[in-house]
């Protein structure tokens, strides 16, 4: 008896952006707000599972914060998060293009700032996973951070 595999690739577009073509731009701006604008931090991450080896993606903010590119996981201890941080290497996809990273784990003192930008950057899509507003003081993340994983994104050389 022969065996066979099925797989599903889903393509990910991040370059979306929600308009109506009845508005000027600066009424869609106001009207639909970050989303009007094209999302270019949106990339899909690739990581290789811890147990099976095989290769899992999934869509991510990257966050630039001061000269440095940053990972957070809103949800928390995600199954990604747990592959990347035992793999110690990721690759970013976005279009045709792909590039490697190394990664550094955030320690819990310095995730608040990271945290606060994260979420400030990214509020409607990662507010629901926080318990506290975007826009909250810096201090407010520092009882949060064991709860989010966070890397900085390192070249691969």
């Amino acid at each position: 008896m022969s065996a066979y595999a099925v797989t599903r690739t889903y393509h990910f577009s991040a370059a979306h952006r929600l308009a109506s073509a009845a508005f000027s731009d600066e009424e869609n701006a106001e009207v639909y707000g970050q989303c009007f604008r094209q999302h270019g931090h949106n990339y899909l991450l690739e990581v290789r599972g811890r147990k099976t080896g095989r290769l899992y993606s999934t869509p991510v903010n990257l966050l630039e914060f001061r000269g440095k590119r940053y990972l957070v996981a809103p949800r928390g201890q995600t199954q990604w998060a747990r592959n990347a941080q035992a793999s110690g290497e990721i690759s970013l996809k976005k279009g045709a293009s792909r590039q490697r990273f190394r990664l550094r784990a955030i320690p819990n003192d310095e995730k608040p700032e990271i945290l606060k930008a994260y979420l400030d950057s990214f509020t409607s899509t990662v507010q629901r996973y926080f318990p506290i507003p975007a826009g909250s003081p810096v201090e407010a993340f520092g009882a949060l951070a064991a709860e989010y994983p966070a890397f900085e994104l390192l070249p691969v050389e």
